[in-house]
């Protein structure tokens, strides 16, 4: 970061970067050891001294102390650089580096189509929340209207049932009369209520009125 322009939150492709590398010249001693090079070597996650050493064929005391280690193992801080004293110039294949390390997560740049992929799972899911939503109310509106009509048609059944109830009731009653209908003349109709009296008058064109039945004996009837 001090080396370069730009933010480090704000870095884009084709920026030109100056990397400063650790790069160091053998002492006496390590050349008095056969050491003729110093390769600077990127830490990955899972780096040891022992694997480095292995991985050079060189001994863990040299490479502890080309890079000033104190202990023999000591904790690689990951994506830095360290030193690998080397006998005889490095091959290519020690040098490949099979797994990147990727860069720390405070350095990467923002990339447009993760907050654009992000954006469309925020949509998604608040189509499939206004979708669940919509299904719910759908729900309970037939749930509503099925218990409507399944409350109506139980009102239904249980009035033809107490009509019929009352309609048996009356034929019942009607049966166990016995007297018999009788047909009576305007002129009986009008002495029998008094010529339509109003104290007589029951409602509508109903009248109760007195007549002689044929035991002679007077008997209340109401004529309609």
């Amino acid at each position: 970061m001090q080396q370069n322009k730009y933010s480090a939150f704000h870095l884009l492709p084709g920026m030109k970067l100056k990397v400063p590398l650790r790069c160091a010249c053998p002492t006496s001693n390590q050349t008095a050891d056969g050491t003729k090079f110093l390769m600077t070597y990127l830490v990955s996650l899972d780096d040891s001294v022992p694997d480095l050493s292995k991985k050079f064929n060189v001994s863990v005391k040299s490479v502890a102390y080309a890079n000033r280690f104190t202990e023999a193992d000591p904790p690689l801080l990951a994506f830095t650089p360290t030193l690998i004293p080397l006998s005889v110039e490095p091959s290519s294949s020690q040098t490949l580096i099979h797994h990147l390390p990727g860069p720390p997560p405070f350095l990467s740049p923002p990339v447009t189509s993760i907050h654009g992929n992000r954006r469309s799972k925020d949509v998604l899911i608040w189509v499939g929340i206004g979708i669940g939503i919509l299904l719910l109310v759908l729900c309970l509106v037939i749930s509503v209207v099925f218990f409507h009509c399944q409350k109506k048609g139980s009102q239904k059944n249980s009035e033809g049932k107490k009509k019929r109830a009352m309609e048996e009731d009356l034929f019942v009653t009607i049966s166990q009369v016995d007297v018999g209908l009788k047909v009576f003349k305007y002129g009986e109709l009008k002495h029998a209520t008094e010529d339509f009296s109003e104290k007589n008058w029951l409602g509508g064109s109903v009248h109760k009125g007195l007549g002689k039945s044929s035991s002679h004996k007077e008997d209340e009837q109401r004529c309609y």
